[in-house]
């Protein structure tokens, strides 16, 4: 069984967005993940849903920060799977 992490709160499949318009009205604001048979195979997000981001280039210090934090924050699963 293959676990993955769906980064979209609602999801489709291929075959409902033959009817877009229907997969629009039901995510309003929101990101969709497309699943084919239960893979998520792409992400579809709205114009609206993306108005307000605002992208740029992370620096080495601000990954490092990232990159610590997750090890602090999944410290105690780490050590878990670190004895297996």
């Amino acid at each position: 069984m293959k676990v993955e992490k769906v980064l979209a709160n609602k999801t489709t499949s291929l075959t409902e967005l033959r009817e877009p318009e229907k997969v629009l009205a039901k995510a309003g604001n929101s990101p969709v993940a497309i699943l084919n048979h239960s893979d998520v195979v792409s992400y579809f997000a709205p114009k609206s849903a993306m108005d307000d981001t605002t992208l740029s280039f992370a620096t080495k210090e601000s990954k490092q920060e990232t990159l610590e934090q997750c090890l602090a924050d999944n410290k105690d699963l780490i050590d878990y799977l670190r004895d297996k």
